[in-house]
C-alpha cells in the first residue's frame, strides 16, 4: 500500500501552517472588530454618515469572518486526529458492551435462520446451521476483540 496520505511528517507540517493560520487569523479578526469600533462616524443625516457607516459594517462582517469563520475551520482540520481520536476514546467503551451483549444474540439469529432454511436446501442445511452459528459468534468475537485491540492501542499512546 503506497503510504502518501500516511506521512506524518507531513501531517505535522501541515498542522503547524494551519494553526499559525488559524491564530493569526483571530488576531486580525480582533484587530478588526477593534478598529470598526475606534472609528468615529457622523451623525446620522450628516455628510458621509452612510459611507462612514457602511465602512464600519465592512470590517464587522470581515472581523466576523477572519476572527471566527476562518479559524473555526483552519484550526478544526488542524486538530482533526485529535479531536477524532477523543470521540472515539468515548465511545469505545460502549460500543465493546453492547458487542459483547449482542454476539450470543447474533450467533443464535444466525442458527435459527439457517434452521429456517434446511427445507429449501435440504439435509445439507441443517447440518451446516450449527456451523453458522458458530461462524456468527466467532465474527462476533473478532469484532469485540478488534475493539479490544484499538482500544489498548488508544490508551497506549
Amino acid at each position: 500500500m503506497n503510504n502518501n496520505y500516511l506521512n506524518e511528517e507531513k501531517y505535522q507540517k501541515v498542522k503547524k501552517v494551519l494553526k499559525i493560520i488559524g491564530f493569526l487569523s483571530i488576531a486580525v479578526g480582533v484587530t478588526l472588530l477593534i478598529i470598526s469600533f475606534i472609528i468615529k462616524t457622523p451623525k446620522m443625516g450628516e455628510p458621509g454618515w452612510y459611507d462612514s457607516e457602511t465602512r464600519k459594517q465592512m470590517l464587522r462582517a470581515l472581523a466576523f469572518v477572519f476572527g471566527l469563520m476562518i479559524p473555526m475551520v483552519t484550526l478544526s482540520i488542524a486538530y482533526g486526529r485529535e479531536i477524532a481520536s477523543f470521540q472515539m476514546q468515548q465511545h469505545m467503551p460502549i460500543a465493546q458492551e453492547s458487542i459483547k451483549t449482542m454476539a450470543p444474540t447474533v450467533g443464535q439469529a444466525g442458527k435459527e435462520i439457517a434452521k429456517e432454511m434446511a427445507p429449501a436446501y435440504g439435509e445439507i442445511a441443517k447440518e451446516m446451521a450449527p456451523v453458522y452459528g458458530e461462524i456468527a459468534k466467532e465474527v462476533g468475537k473478532g469484532i469485540a476483540e478488534g475493539i479490544n485491540e484499538a482500544n489498548h492501542s488508544s490508551e497506549n499512546k
